[in-house]
């Protein structure tokens, strides 16, 4: 007489159900942002609370995820919520030179938006985006040409409005970075009209530049 093991039946009727069930696996854990991320919104909320009487509570529990499309290569998104608050953080995966966050926060009840950028350092420049990027094409160009490595957007760079208070129709601002100092002046016109004025120095390395970059993106050295 053959003898039965007492665990087959257990085993045979686990090996049933499974097959007829099918086995569950657990969830892979959901991924967590990169602390850099995490500091970019915060920095990016608290400039909207300073500035704006409509922002997120200081007590605003975030719930974040991954926002990243799986075919994305060369950029990162992630999103949290709190309430009717959503914060978006966008990153291009660059060198740490030109990194930078560039962050969104709405309230899809009221239709509060506000957009802008943060460095590595947690700075959230006040100067417009349009004049952002024309300074990033100087300092590119600058880096690329006269072989400056380091010299990047992703820099901790201390900005300063140096506009004085009874000129009406242009800006000016600069940016400082240990010893290099950029400073950007344009005409308050239409985006498409502006024409940027950008110097590049570094006093300590005795180097200095100056050019215009215009609305499409072309410079011009001076």
């Amino acid at each position: 007489m053959r003898k039965v093991s007492s665990w087959s039946v257990p085993i045979c009727l686990v090996v049933t159900i499974s097959a007829v069930m099918g086995c569950s696996t657990p969830a892979p854990p959901a991924p967590e942002a990169p602390s850099e991320v995490v500091m970019a919104r915060d920095a990016a909320v608290s400039f909207v609370r300073e500035r704006f009487d409509e922002a997120p509570p200081e007590s605003a529990a975030w719930t974040g995820e991954s926002l990243t499309p799986a075919d994305m290569v060369g950029a990162a998104q992630w999103g949290y919520t709190a309430g009717d608050w959503v914060v978006t953080v966008s990153h291009p995966v660059v060198a740490p030179d030109w990194q930078v966050y560039y962050v969104e926060v709405t309230n899809k009840k009221t239709g509060f938006q506000w957009n802008g950028r943060v460095n590595p350092s947690g700075e959230v420049p006040e100067a417009p985006e349009h004049a952002l990027l024309a300074r990033d094409q100087a300092l590119l160009h600058v880096s690329e040409k006269y072989d400056l490595g380091g010299l990047g957007a992703g820099l901790a760079w201390q900005e300063e409005r140096l506009t004085p208070e009874n000129i009406v129709g242009a800006e000016t601002y600069q940016y400082t970075a240990g010893d290099w100092v950029v400073a950007i002046s344009y005409p308050v016109v239409l985006p498409e009209d502006t024409i940027y004025t950008i110097s590049v120095a570094n006093q300590s390395a005795g180097f200095q530049w100056e050019g215009e970059v215009d609305a499409q993106g072309t410079l011009t050295e001076h």
